[in-house]
C-alpha cells in the first residue's frame, strides 16, 4: 500500500455513460489532459488511506448550478459504480479494476 503518494487528477461530475446524474462519471491523470473547456470537471488529488481512497477537489471555480447539484446534500451521491483507470491504480498501489461503489 501507498499510503503517501497523491496524485492529481481531473475528475468528471456526472454518471456514464453520458456524465449526467450523481457522482463520478471520469477520472483523468491531470498530466494526461491537455485542456478541457469541460464545465463538469473539477481539479483535485486522489490518494490511498487505511480506510480505502479520498478525494480531493478544488472548489474554486465551480459554477453555482453544479456545486449546488453535487454539493449542497449532507452525501455526496454516487449514482453507479466507477472503476478507477489502470494507470491510477498502478501509481497507488491498488489491484486493477479498484471500484468506487455506488451508494451515499
Amino acid at each position: 500500500m501507498n499510503l503517501d503518494i497523491l496524485i492529481r487528477i481531473l475528475l468528471t461530475l456526472g454518471s456514464q455513460p453520458h456524465c449526467d446524474g450523481y457522482g463520478v462519471c471520469k477520472i483523468e491523470l491531470l498530466e494526461q489532459v491537455i485542456e478541457t473547456k469541460c464545465e463538469t470537471c473539477l481539479e483535485g488529488q486522489i490518494k490511498q488511506n487505511e480506510k480505502g481512497i479520498s478525494i480531493t477537489l478544488a472548489m474554486r471555480n465551480i459554477p453555482d448550478k453544479l456545486f449546488i447539484k453535487h454539493f449542497t446534500a449532507e452525501f455526496f451521491i454516487v449514482d453507479a459504480d466507477m472503476v478507477l483507470p489502470s494507470d491510477i491504480c498502478k501509481q497507488l498501489g491498488l489491484p486493477n479494476g479498484y471500484t468506487i461503489k455506488s451508494g451515499k
